[in-house]
C-alpha cells in the first residue's frame, strides 16, 4: 500500500478548491459563445404575409415607362367681374375684372369669357341663397369658379361649378329697354300706339306682342331729329321712333311705365 504523506494530502486539498472553483487546470473557463448553441444563416428571407414584404425580389421589379404623360392636376380657376348680358339656361358672357393665376393663363390679354352653365352648376347670391340662371342680370357683379386641368384654354373651359352673384354695380341699378318701331297715330299728350320693329332683351321680356302702347308722363324727353327737344303733337302717324324706358331691376310691376326718352326719326321711307 502506498504510504500517504502531508505532501501528497496538501497536493489533493489544492486539486480539490480549484474544481470547486469551476477551474481545471492548464484550461480556460468557457465562455457564453461556447455555449449557446449555433443556428444556420438563412441564405434568403420568406415573405410574411400582411407585413408588407413584396412577393417578389425588388431587382426584378420593372421600372416605370418615362415615356407615359402624367396626367395634370385639376386646379381651381376663379374670375370676377360683370355680367355682360342676361343669363340663360346655356350661360352668358362676363367681362373678368380680377382673375387667379390658372384663370390669367387661361384667358390671355382676352378678358371677355363665356359661362357655360349645366344642371349642376351653383347659382347662389351674395348671401348664399339659391339662384337660378334667369336671375343673372346685365350688369351683375359675379365671381365664377371652374375646376379643370392645369392648362386648359378659356375655350375649353368646363361648365362652372360655382356662379355668386354679387348683384348690380353701382351704375347699373336699373336696364335700359329700347324698341325702334313706327307710329301707329298721332301722339296726344298721353301717349301713342307704335309697332315694334326691333327691341333688345329687356324690352322683350316686357313687350310680348309687337304693339306697344308708348305712355308720356311730365318726364318723358321727345327729341326730334336735327333739333332738341319736341312736343307730343310733333309725333305724326307713320313716324319712325326710338323708345328708350329706364326699369328698375327686380321691379315687382311687370308693366311698362312712362317713356324716359323718344327720339322721332322722321316719316319712314317708303319703297
Amino acid at each position: 500500500m502506498r504510504r500517504i504523506t502531508p505532501a501528497l494530502i496538501a497536493l489533493a486539498l489544492g486539486i480539490m478548491t480549484m474544481a470547486l472553483a469551476g477551474g481545471a487546470v492548464g484550461a480556460e473557463p468557457p465562455t457564453r459563445a461556447d455555449t449557446t448553441p449555433t443556428r444556420p444563416v438563412p441564405t434568403s428571407v420568406e415573405p410574411v404575409p400582411g407585413e408588407g414584404v413584396l412577393p417578389v425580389p425588388v431587382d426584378e421589379l420593372e421600372p416605370a415607362d418615362p415615356t407615359l404623360p402624367e396626367a395634370p392636376a385639376d386646379l381651381r380657376f376663379i374670375a370676377a367681374g360683370v355680367a355682360l348680358e342676361d343669363a340663360d339656361d346655356d350661360g352668358f358672357v362676363m367681362l373678368a375684372n380680377r382673375l387667379n393665376r390658372p384663370m390669367a393663363a387661361a384667358l390671355a390679354a382676352e378678358r371677355k369669357v363665356f359661362v357655360h352653365l349645366d344642371q349642376d352648376t351653383q347659382i347662389v347670391s351674395r348671401t348664399g341663397a339659391r339662384e337660378e340662371a334667369e336671375d343673372i342680370e346685365e350688369g351683375d357683379r359675379v365671381v365664377v369658379a371652374w375646376t379643370a386641368a392645369a392648362g386648359t384654354l378659356a375655350p375649353g373651359l368646363p361648365a362652372a361649378e360655382l356662379v355668386v352673384d354679387l348683384g348690380p354695380a353701382p351704375r347699373f341699378r336699373s336696364k335700359l329697354a329700347v324698341i325702334g318701331g313706327i307710329a301707329l297715330a298721332d301722339a296726344t299728350s298721353h301717349g301713342f300706339p307704335a309697332l315694334v320693329k326691333r327691341a333688345n332683351r329687356a324690352a322683350r321680356k316686357l313687350i310680348p306682342r309687337r304693339h306697344v302702347r308708348v305712355l308720356f308722363d311730365r318726364d318723358t324727353k321727345i327729341v326730334i331729329a336735327n333739333r332738341r327737344y319736341g312736343r307730343p303733337a310733333e309725333i305724326d302717324k307713320g313716324d319712325r321712333v326710338i323708345v328708350v324706358w329706364r326699369i328698375p331691376r327686380h321691379a315687382g310691376d311687370p308693366s311698362l311705365p312712362a317713356a324716359d326718352l323718344v327720339v322721332v326719326l322722321g316719316p319712314a321711307r317708303r319703297h
